[in-house]
């Protein structure tokens, strides 16, 4: 019976708690609409673009030509320790010095990712820049440079370039979109969430029913004090009219009388 009790009473806590953010769901919404248009603007007009671009290695065997599928294989395994070989910091050092670039090698290699398809030996090189055509020229240096990197160290035919890097125009980041939404449902989160501790710290007794609840008194009658109140400050109003009213009868009395002695 206890048991029932208790889940009765997290019920009507639930449907309190429902109508509280209903009441309030205006300024919720409001909360909401401010932390996206923040989040949206700050992305569009305060962080600065990237762009990327992707270079495709095909490493080749010992010769020119595949000459079995365990060549094949060995190769496929071999890949990973190609992409290795292009982080690496000869590499990068290497990349970093033929473009003049003013970079160092932790700050390229942490816009620089290197990737292997799956079951294939086609390395990706891929680098993220604020200028587009940068993004590519850093690109096709990883790309040659690695070339003849990789042919050194395994003793292999140099890998030729599959596609070149390409000039993109539509920045990868950032998603002004995907921020804003994410900005708007956090804002959203947060006022339903002040509202409801709000209401869950507020012990204070404003219903005959919080009486009963959290007293376990009987409420016995109910004193109408709003509408009392209410019907007070109607008579008062009424009251201050009227009184307005006789003010302005008297003045125009008074001035009736003073223009009268005025004419004799």
């Amino acid at each position: 019976m206890p048991s029932k009790t208790n889940n009765e009473e997290v019920e009507i806590d639930l449907m309190e708690i429902f109508g509280l953010l209903l009441s309030k769901w205006w300024i919720i919404l409001v909360v909401g609409l401010i932390f996206g248009g923040i989040a949206g603007t700050y992305s569009k007009f305060f962080i600065t673009p990237m762009y990327s671009s992707t270079t495709q290695l095909i490493i080749v065997g010992s010769t020119s030509t595949i000459t079995s599928l365990t060549d094949l294989q060995i190769g496929s395994q071999l890949t990973q320790d190609y992409v290795l070989v292009v982080k690496s910091r000869p590499v990068v050092e290497k990349v970093i010095e033929n473009l003049n670039l003013d970079m160092t090698y932790e700050t390229l290699l942490a816009c620089t990712s290197v990737a292997n398809q799956e079951n294939t030996r086609i390395l990706n090189i891929t680098v993220q820049n604020a200028d587009p055509y940068m993004a590519k020229q850093i690109s096709d240096q990883f790309a040659l440079v690695s070339k003849s990197r990789i042919a050194d160290l395994m003793s292999i035919s140099e890998p030729g370039v599959l596609s070149a890097g390409v000039v993109n125009e539509v920045p990868i980041s950032p998603n002004v979109k995907k921020n804003t939404m994410i900005a708007a449902l956090l804002g959203i989160v947060l006022a339903a969430g002040f509202f409801i501790v709000r209401y869950l710290l507020d012990d204070t007794i404003k219903t005959s029913e919080d009486i009963e609840r959290y007293l376990g008194l009987t409420t016995l009658a109910v004193l109408p004090f709003e509408e009392a109140g209410a019907d007070e400050q109607k008579r008062e109003n009424q009251y201050n009219k009227e009184r307005k009213k006789e003010r302005k009868q008297k003045i125009k009395e008074t001035e009736a009388k003073t223009s009268k002695g005025g004419n004799k």
